[in-house]
This record gives structure tokens, sequence and C-alpha cells, in this order.
């Protein structure tokens, strides 16, 4: 069994489902012109990167957030929540809150700030 699956194993049905879900629209949006994402559990959650880190998933009671590492720096920051100094994130209480067009574009921009 892998770390994510172990993971995955400690999350009520609801999270787990938002979990697998942004999961994949993380490992699918990524341009084909780079490298493959690395996902290793880091600070107990979900995290994804490939020179540094570039997003993660933390798995709260009643929702998920998608957290954007360096999200204030991205183009499309107004998509985003939070006032840190770098990370922002989405919230996700439902599957049905899950915008793949939105989700695709902030982490191929991610993607994209980290290549950068």
């Amino acid at each position: 069994m892998t770390a994510i699956e172990t993971y995955l194993d400690t999350l009520e049905q609801q999270q787990r489902l938002l979990v697998i879900a942004l999961r994949e629209l993380i490992l699918a949006s990524a341009p084909a012109s780079a490298p493959a994402f690395t996902e290793a559990i880091k600070w107990h959650q979900p995290t994804y990167s490939i020179n540094k880190n570039i997003c993660s998933l933390a798995a709260h009671k009643n929702h998920v957030n998608l957290q954007i590492f360096r999200g204030a720096e991205l183009p499309a920051v107004a998509l985003l929540s939070g006032t840190g100094k770098a990370m922002r994130h989405l919230k996700f209480c439902t599957t049905d809150d899950i915008d793949a067009e939105k989700v695709g574009l902030i982490i191929q921009q991610a993607v994209a700030l980290d290549a950068g």
C-alpha cells in the first residue's frame, strides 16, 4: 500500500471522494511538457512538486482545501482565497463544488511558475 493509499484510508467518505477527485485533476492538469509530479505525504497531507512544492490537499472536518504554495504570484490569484504572504487555496465541500476547468487553470499556472 502506498503512502497516499494509507492517507486516503484515514479519511471520512466525503473527504476521501474530494481528495481522490482533486488528486486526479492535479495529476491530469500538468502540461505534457512538464516533468511528472512527485506525489508525497508532507505535513500529513498529499503534496505535489516538480522543482519545488506546487500544491497540496488539506482535508478538514467539513471540506478539503487545494493549497497552492505560490498562489499569490499566479495570474489567476483572484480565483483563490487566502491572505498569506504566498499560499492561497480553493475550498471544496462536495465534489459538485469542483470546477475542473478552474482547477486545471490554477494547476497549469502553478506548474509554469515552478518551471520559471
